[in-house]
């Protein structure tokens, strides 16, 4: 199930990119705002209503 939601974040992020997001994905963003998270996208993540405040207290880890 997980590896589904990461799929499905990394689809949105192109729709994104293409900006042809539509309303059921951004309640998806929202829905799995913990995963959202974790992957580290700052587009996901403003999608999904995620505050400055959560993304600082958010230990992301990074590959860098």
């Amino acid at each position: 199930m997980i590896n589904n939601i990461k799929d499905e974040l990394k689809r949105i992020s192109k729709e994104i990119e293409k900006e042809e997001i539509s309303y059921s994905e951004i309640f998806f963003l929202q829905e799995h705002k913990a995963e959202v998270l974790q992957m580290g996208d700052v587009r996901l993540a403003e999608w999904a209503g995620i505050t400055e405040e959560e993304w600082n207290k958010q230990e992301l880890d990074l590959p860098f």
